[in-house]
């Protein structure tokens, strides 16, 4: 029966050693920094204050266009409610001074209505 399964193979593997006639390569490390000079230091740290300034900035703007946001939808939906009284209050009025209203009270305390002298003048 064949096998699938792969050959053990028990060979060592090489180690590979420096030889001493060859010298072994040095990594050139960047240890040698410049120190940064006083106008930088100022430049960066006048760079971060005027970044902070502007995050905060920033944030101030959001919060205040939100509140003002909120504040006009409040003034929207006031205009909304006056208008919605104002056409309440129309309907109201129109429905107190009907021809047939006034027809109604004046035969309620016992007046008449003279047509002929009666002259209606629309706004």
């Amino acid at each position: 029966m064949a096998s699938n399964a792969a050959r053990k193979l028990n060979q060592p593997t090489p180690q590979l050693t420096p030889r001493p006639n060859q010298p072994t390569p040095q990594v050139k490390s960047h240890q040698h920094r410049l120190p940064f000079s006083p106008f930088e230091k100022i430049l960066m740290i006048f760079g971060a204050l005027i970044a902070f300034s502007m995050m905060i900035m920033v944030v101030t703007t959001q919060l205040s266009v939100v509140k003002q946001q909120h504040r006009l939808q409040n003034l929207q939906m006031q205009v909304a409610n006056v208008k919605q009284q104002n056409v309440s209050d129309q309907q109201e009025v129109t429905t107190l001074t009907s021809q047939a209203r006034l027809e109604q009270i004046a035969q309620k305390y016992g007046l008449t209505d003279a047509n002929s002298s009666v002259r209606n003048v629309n706004k």
